[in-house]
């Protein structure tokens, strides 16, 4: 018996697609949010309306809205702290200077000598008359063009293209759905690069027992405690590091090590769930990134896009970090702005990218902690 349905009539049916747009899991981008604070500005990209690149060839913005990226909105929730706005040094001079390079001095101080004996001057001795020098260390942050998005296939930065008809059609404003992807490139690329040099510490620490990344045999053998976190404590204070304004250090965890840690007993004696304290993210709502609460002397937090790497046993390591004040600088010459290409198709297409001048540097290793585990 033959049924008349989709399967033998199909030129009679066609598919409709759903006006609502699903959220993709995606994290909030904790170090990024701290490039911000330490700026000033959301870096929110704004896509010009119509686009393109004179009047009468602009892609138009048409469509149903399709912004469903809202870390940037969620963050801008939250007010920031002193430890948000002082993680990182922005340095305004790089926008402004005739050069590409803007150079940091860090004082150098003498040794020795601190002793009663050492610095009495004897009746009958000639106090010397040859100077000592003052002694300086000196970092520098180098101005650089970046863009995105990222052609994976051909390992160059690319553009978003968007058909000036197809754009007046479509169901949700492609305009926007780009803005969205665009928003979401730069975000968690600026974050990866802050990320890398705030997990870059001079002190790489592991549990009790091991020793390297390659001592874990399987996944979770080689877990987060509260031993760790005292002994990275006692490592930026044995080097002298200063504190955020709070009095305390700053720690950020994966939700792995999350929870790795609160099966650790000791913990439990140690840490407050203090939350009016000021934090970052106090009041925000449905994000990936938490303030975990605060151990004597570092106010942990956890965030989801913390590096990764595998050792040789194929187990999965992550790398925690714990940090003082300044310890990676940053500067712009050029916020990040959407522009677009002079190669427009005779205006039927709008070629998207954004770019920024920019700057970023690990201005001092020895104010960082790496945490290893699995």
């Amino acid at each position: 018996m033959a049924i008349v349905n989709r399967a033998s009539l199909p030129e009679e049916f066609f598919d409709t697609t759903s006006a609502k747009m699903l959220v993709q899991p995606e994290p909030q981008y904790l170090f990024a949010w701290l490039a911000k604070m330490s700026l000033g500005v959301s870096m929110m990209l704004s896509l010009p309306n119509p686009m393109g690149i004179a009047a009468g060839r602009g892609v138009p913005n048409t469509g149903m809205p399709a912004d469903v990226y809202q870390m940037a909105a969620r963050l801008m929730l939250a007010t920031p702290d002193a430890a948000a706005t002082q993680s990182i040094v922005t340095v305004t001079e790089l926008g402004k200077a005739p050069g590409h390079t803007v150079r940091l001095n860090r004082p150098r101080y003498g040794s020795g000598g601190f002793t009663l004996a050492s610095r009495e001057i004897l009746s009958g001795t000639s106090i010397s008359t040859v100077a000592t020098d003052l002694g300086s260390e000196q970092v520098s942050i180098t101005l650089k063009r970046y863009g995105g998005p990222f052609d994976a296939v051909n390992s160059n930065v690319a553009p978003f293209a968007i058909d000036r008809f197809d754009a007046s059609v479509a169901l949700h404003s492609l305009a926007n759905l780009v803005g969205v992807h665009m928003q979401r490139d730069l975000d968690k690329w600026l974050d990866g690069v802050i990320s890398t040099f705030l997990t870059s510490g001079s002190t790489t620490l592991w549990p009790s027992g091991f020793t390297a990344d390659n001592n874990s045999a399987i996944a979770g053998d080689m877990p987060l405690d509260g031993d760790m976190l005292f002994r990275a404590i006692a490592t930026l204070k044995n080097a002298n590091v200063p504190f955020f304004p709070n009095g305390r250090y700053r720690a950020v965890i994966s939700a792995t090590q999350e929870q790795q840690l609160k099966a650790d007993p000791q913990v439990a004696s140690y840490i407050r769930y203090d939350v009016n304290a000021l934090n970052p993210i106090t009041g925000v709502q449905g994000g990936n990134i938490s303030y975990l609460g605060s151990i004597s002397g570092c106010d942990i937090f956890q965030a989801t896009s913390l590096p990764t790497s595998t050792n040789a046993n194929s187990v999965a390591i992550t790398t925690a970090t714990m940090f003082g004040p300044m310890m990676a600088g940053q500067g712009f010459g050029e916020l990040p702005n959407v522009v677009a290409s002079t190669d427009d198709n005779y205006g039927e297409q709008a070629k998207l990218i954004w770019k920024t001048y920019a700057g970023f540097s690990l201005l001092d290793a020895r104010f960082g902690v790496q945490l290893h585990t699995s």
